[in-house]
């Protein structure tokens, strides 16, 4: 069955297309989009943070590099910052398995492949796109509570000024995560300007023209 004359022919007419109905769309539901993303936010939790305290430092040198005596007050500050160290590293550590067990077990072209079908059956038995949307945002909601997890990790690490290759990791990773983003959005602006079915079958789709997550 063939679809419907194609509304929009040059590059730049699909993206100003998509950017109109996007920007419709978001301020249709900002309320509701807002809201996900601070009760996603939310569910990301908190890391241990240690109590801010005034360095005290001689020409760049800290106390123990001086050879002034360490307090109590020191040792359980480095504690705190040990800690939150740790932690942070440990849960960068098992970003990969969570990253795999969104996938359910398929490899990402595979599950952008399963995102798309299900999205163009929405459309299909649904006259208005806000149902394939949703279905589009569900899909891509673990991805984005990974990567928020690792803004906050990732930055732990920095701030510390430890762990160097663990900071790398976590960069790669959140790189990866952000190109899943960039796929999510565009299959989304595809339903929305009504050439998603027409662009997968035709293998247009930015992931379609392939690519690889450096970090699974």
């Amino acid at each position: 069955m063939p679809g419907r004359p194609r509304l929009y022919h040059t590059p730049e007419e699909q993206a100003e297309a998509r950017k109109r109905t996007a920007n419709a769309w978001y301020e249709r539901n900002k309320k509701t989009v807002n809201k996900g993303k601070r009760k996603a936010r939310k569910r990301a939790g908190a890391i241990p943070r240690a109590k801010k305290q005034p360095r005290v430092t001689t020409g760049g040198a800290s106390i123990a590099q001086e050879g002034l005596p360490v307090t109590a007050k020191d040792k359980t500050l480095t504690n705190q910052q040990d800690e939150g160290l740790d932690f942070s590293v440990r849960q960068v550590g098992g970003i990969p398995r969570r990253f795999r067990k969104a996938l359910m077990g398929s490899s990402p072209s595979e599950y952008f492949n399963m995102v798309c079908r299900h999205t163009i059956q929405c459309l299909r038995d649904h006259t208005h796109f806000d149902k394939a949307v949703e279905a589009i945002h569900e899909f891509s909601l673990p991805f984005s509570k990974l990567k928020l997890a690792l803004e906050k990790y990732q930055g732990f690490i920095l701030q510390l000024g430890a762990h160097t290759s663990e900071y790398v990791k976590a960069k790669e990773m959140w790189t990866d995560l952000h190109l899943m983003g960039g796929h999510f959005e565009d299959i989304e602006c595809r339903a929305m300007v009504g050439e998603l079915e027409d662009d997968f079958l035709a293998g247009q789709l930015d992931f379609q023209k392939g690519f690889t997550l450096a970090s699974l």
